[in-house]
């Protein structure tokens, strides 16, 4: 079975599916009632509002529609972390190196500066807590967060369920107040389910986008549509929702997610479209909240949201905006009050207790194969250092310029998974094991393969001639270069079909070579010189 997940619209992932808790969140109607709010809360002030100087601010249409200029004068997110679960972000961009804390990558299992090759991580970032008055850029919409990158998409954009809920354990033990996942999937993924209720239990705001699948019929979308979340759909600068957001009672607020400007890698700027955008309003909102009352819970946090939206469509809440588009003003005016919506019913539940913990070897033979050479790999999986055997697990297999896909599988007698596989391009494999109620999560390394092409240049049955044999280079542009003198030029390109090509008509004594060209998918080379009869 495989299952696909996508990011939304600046983004995509994949994940699998295993049994998990249910938490609860928002209640299905604002309640009337409210409660005091405990007198050790203190209310912060912030210390200044930034100045108006980013040269691109004027282009931030969402920063007036929410309301966050006003805000400022209550709270800039100063003593906030946001967790932003992603691909990572450019830490050298200037209007985010200085907002940065030590990031993780979860696909490694390492501390590292979460390298954003992929780019849909920094542009989250800068829509949560760009360097505001600055004289660079935009403005984030919580200044004075500090963003905790978190890697949990590869390269290409894709990520596995176990990783994601590594992302969000590592986030929680690591001082998050916010975490933010701007992905989607159609698939519920208990790792997930648990790791979340986790973040629940410990105070921690999960906020996800609810994804862009309107025209695709509106399946719900995960992580988003767990209850335990903040669902955000995506609405423009005339509040009507665009024609990719989803519309479903998963949807609890809407925020802007139409041509917002933010960063880009390498020190730019682009706009970008797409709930991803929207869910990174919200917890820049959440930011602010807390900023103000630390010690409002997640569910208390939910509420201010939803008490404080613009109501928009249906009165009440609906499933295109849920409670409304989020006003970052209206928030700090309720969650500044003495009383607060009481929810009527738990929003956080307790994740499922584990029992046995696997662990996970891997082996795999040579990494680096000649095109259509096998691929081999060997996990073994033990629990108590005994073979864990007749476990459901997910291989992961990500080919290049792809995310992962997940291939249900079975431990044997041994606890062995084994997988082969002929090569046919660079690809990425894992196995993961999701949490079960008998079980924790575990993951093994990722391993990954590189592909190389072959040519070879020998002499025809006939003077003038060489035949070129070659493999891997299906659809690609060769080149027959001739050596003239001290250097090499090209004597014609071509594109090779079958396993052979012969050239005709070349000087006789002239010296050639092949060259085939790299590719994300196989590795080229250039031939060996070969000289005409």
């Amino acid at each position: 079975m495989r299952n696909h997940l996508r990011r939304a619209a600046i983004g995509a992932l994949t994940v699998g599916t295993i049994t998990g808790v249910t938490a609860l969140g928002l209640p299905e109607q604002k309640a009337a009632e409210g409660r005091a709010l405990q007198a050790a809360d203190a209310i912060v002030t912030a210390a200044a509002v930034p100045p108006g100087n980013d040269p691109s601010r004027g282009d931030q249409w969402g920063l007036s529609r929410i309301k966050a200029p006003q805000a400022w004068a209550r709270s800039t997110g100063a003593g906030v972390t946001v967790a932003v679960l992603d691909s990572g972000v450019d830490a050298d961009h200037p209007d985010l190196a200085d907002q940065l804390l030590p990031g993780y990558n979860t696909i490694t299992r390492a501390d590292d500066d979460g390298t954003d090759t992929y780019g849909h991580g920094t542009q989250v970032a800068g829509i949560i807590a760009a360097a505001t008055g600055n004289e660079v850029g935009i403005s984030g919409i919580a200044p004075d967060v500090k963003i905790l990158p978190v890697k949990v998409l590869n390269e290409w954009g894709g990520g596995t369920a176990s990783d994601t809920a590594a992302g969000i354990v590592y986030a929680v033990d690591h001082g998050a107040t916010v975490i933010n996942m701007s992905f989607t999937t159609t698939t519920r993924a208990g790792v997930l389910t648990n790791a979340i209720a986790y973040a629940r239990s410990k105070g921690v705001v999960v906020v996800a986008a609810g994804g862009n699948s309107r025209v695709r019929g509106n399946a719900p979308q995960y992580p988003g549509a767990e209850p335990s979340v903040i669902s955000v759909a995506a609405t423009g600068s005339t509040d009507a929702t665009p024609i990719y957001s989803t519309m479903s009672e998963n949807i609890d607020v809407a925020a802007p997610g139409v041509d917002v400007p933010t960063t880009a890698t390498g020190g730019g700027y682009r706009n970008v479209n797409g709930t991803s955008a929207s869910a990174a309003h919200v917890s820049a909102v959440a930011a602010l909240i807390k900023s103000v009352r630390p010690k409002l819970t997640a569910d208390q946090v939910e509420l201010v949201l939803a008490n404080s939206a613009e109501d928009l469509g249906d009165p009440g809440k609906d499933t295109e905006f849920g409670w409304g588009r989020v006003d970052a003003d209206a928030a700090l005016t309720v969650a500044t009050g003495t009383r607060l919506p009481t929810p009527v019913r738990p929003a956080s539940v307790k994740p499922n207790r584990v029992r046995a913990i696997p662990v996970i070897r891997a082996t795999n033979g040579p990494t680096t194969l000649i095109h259509g050479q096998t691929a081999t790999v060997r996990y073994v999986v033990t629990a108590g250092n005994k073979p864990f055997a007749g476990q459901t697990a997910q291989l992961a297999i990500a080919p290049a310029g792809f995310g992962f896909t997940l291939t249900d599988v079975i431990t044997d007698s041994n606890g062995v998974i084994e997988y082969s596989m002929p090569t046919t391009g660079r690809f990425q494999i894992k196995l993961s094991m999701p949490a079960t109620v008998t079980r924790s999560a575990a993951n093994s390394p990722t391993s990954s393969f590189t592909v190389k092409a072959t040519a070879g240049l020998s002499a025809g049955e006939n003077p003038g001639e060489l035949v070129v044999s070659y493999n891997g280079t299906a659809g690609l542009q060769l080149r027959l270069d001739r050596l003239a003198g001290a250097r090499w030029i090209t004597h014609t390109t071509f594109v090779p079909t079958g396993g052979e090509h012969t050239f005709t008509g070349l000087t006789a004594g002239g010296k050639y070579r092949v060259v085939v060209p790299n590719t994300t998918a196989v590795t080229g080379l250039i031939s060996q010189v070969a000289q005409v009869a």
